[in-house]
């Protein structure tokens, strides 16, 4: 049966990203590959930690650069695993305050072993969960108590700075919209792309994707947890600056750009209270978000909230991470761009079905750009 590997990469996600890695671990992934950049808190440490407990199948990543360089980083570390993958192995890259479960009780491993061996992704649903407005991040016990899913309820198709500022003045609510969807990859398809921010999308190029399926909520869906805490909108707050700094344009992480004209006008307490469950909240009151209430996250992170609350005080692992330096990153990004170029070229001269046919052999379909 195909492996599927999993890869993460966090920074400051400390003590979230503990029961992350374990969920994955216990539920979904035979490896992962977890990259930790530059934190200020006791993620590396933790990680650790966990290393010292998972042994092979959790391997830790140091990158000491604080550079937000998340599509080179995750492209390198990707390029590493598909060329030491099996084939038919299959990547599924998730961030810290992602949980995957599969509500019909089948296996992801199972799910995979069904698909047509011609299908180079699967895409699956993420649903945004809503926490109390008291919410304790730091308390691993209280991770039980996040029991709203919201339910979007706004599928206009508008600019970043336009839903910034309704959701800013309150006549849009963040939960109101739906969060993207993700993909879980195979990792043959990885050789020669990289995966766009935040592992939505493969790229490039869209005209020469083989066919891909749809997973339902039932066999296999993500909880995303956005919106944790109010102390966590100071960590969005911060890397909110990092991206101005260094040059990322608006649209470029705007969920937490627009927090710095909130704090600024002294709205990010009001904001914080439209966006979590308090005494009496109801899913009908104006401004605050549409939502049901489900144990189904409670349930599913039973078995990793056992093992965690175990390992708080576990033997970190002797072996040091390994290192991954911004030079490298940097380095496996314009080699991509330099074969993105090759192909466009080929692309004009040839046509679609013509390069297609050379990079998947004779015979083979393309999806319509």
């Amino acid at each position: 049966m195909a492996r599927i590997h999993g890869l993460t990469l966090i920074r400051d996600e400390w003590p979230l990203a503990l029961l992350s890695i374990n969920h994955a671990l216990l539920h979904h992934v035979d490896r992962l590959h977890c990259a930790v950049q530059v934190s200020s808190d006791a993620t590396l440490e933790g990680v650790q930690q966990l290393r010292g407990f998972w042994g092979e199948r959790l391997t830790v990543v140091e990158i000491r650069t604080p550079a937000y360089l998340q599509e080179a980083i995750v492209a390198t570390l990707v390029r590493q695993l598909a060329a030491a993958a099996a084939p038919g192995d299959w990547l599924y890259v998730f961030d810290a305050d992602e949980f995957a479960v599969t509500p019909s009780a089948l296996p992801l491993r199972e799910q995979i072993a069904l698909q047509p061996s011609d299908h180079q992704e699967l895409r699956y649903p993420v649903w945004n969960w809503i926490a109390p407005v008291d919410f304790d991040d730091w308390d691993l016990a209280s991770y039980g108590r996040i029991r709203h899913r919201a339910l979007p309820c706004v599928f206009l198709s508008l600019p970043p700075h336009i839903l910034a500022e309704e959701i800013g003045r309150g006549f849009v609510n963040y939960f109101d919209l739906p969060f993207y969807d993700k993909g879980l990859f195979r990792l043959d398809a990885l050789r020669e792309r990289w995966l766009g921010p935040g592992a939505h999308r493969l790229r490039p190029p869209a005209a020469l994707l083989r066919p891909s399926a749809e997973l339902s909520p039932a066999a296999f869906q993500a909880i995303h947890l956005p919106l944790l805490s109010r102390r966590r909108l100071e960590c969005r707050l911060a890397q909110a600056r990092n991206l101005m700094a260094q040059g990322f344009p608006f649209h470029h992480g705007w969920q937490s750009r627009m927090l710095l004209d909130l704090e600024a006008s002294q709205e990010l307490d009001a904001f914080w209270r439209r966006h979590a469950i308090g005494p009496g909240t109801t899913s009908a009151a104006p401004g605050l978000p549409c939502f049901e209430e489900s144990d189904l996250f409670a349930t599913a992170l039973e078995p990793a909230l056992a093992l965690s609350l175990s390992l708080l005080d576990a033997t970190p692992a002797t072996d040091p991470p390994l290192p991954l330096s911004e030079e490298a990153c940097l380095r496996t990004i314009h080699q991509l761009q330099n074969q993105l170029k090759d192909l466009h070229r080929d692309l004009m001269r040839h046509g679609v079905n013509q390069v297609a046919a050379q990079w998947y052999g004779s015979g083979a379909s393309v999806s319509p750009p």
